[in-house]
């Protein structure tokens, strides 16, 4: 299956050994955000990477078959990934407390399955029936 992970950018450190599970368990990433150049911290002029960035993270959604969310703290950027996916009707795995860290009415699609951990997540994209049949939006 052709997943993207969105995260916390905060997070960036603990993609890759996410990433290696997600892939150990048969299943492709469409763009891994964590590996590319980015500006430096707080440095919001280098507009063309920071553009280039937005259109890969965009295109990686598209990409997936499924979406996967590490709801580890406030994130704009996963929140607009999970806004992509809902628009495409994609299935969204989301890993964490609903309402812990972010909280809105679209949490409450049926896209959405909530998880406690990784482990979970990956259990989870084994049940095929749950991520064929999810009614959407």
């Amino acid at each position: 299956m052709k997943i993207y992970i969105a995260a916390p950018w905060k997070d960036k450190e603990l993609m890759p050994g996410i990433a290696e599970r997600v892939e150990g368990a048969g299943h492709m990433i469409t763009h891994k955000w964590w590996e590319l150049e980015s500006a430096p911290e707080g440095d919001w002029s280098n507009t063309s990477v920071l553009r280039q960035q937005a259109m890969n993270d965009v295109r990686g959604v598209k990409n997936a078959d499924l979406v996967l969310v590490l709801n580890t703290a406030k994130s704009e950027g996963k929140s607009l990934e999970q806004g992509v996916a809902i628009a495409d009707n994609k299935p969204i795995i989301i890993v964490g407390v609903r309402g812990e860290f972010s909280m809105n009415v679209f949490h409450y699609l049926d896209n959405y399955r909530w998880v406690e951990n990784l482990g979970d997540a990956l259990e989870v994209l084994d049940t095929i029936e749950w991520l064929t049949h999810h009614e959407g939006v």
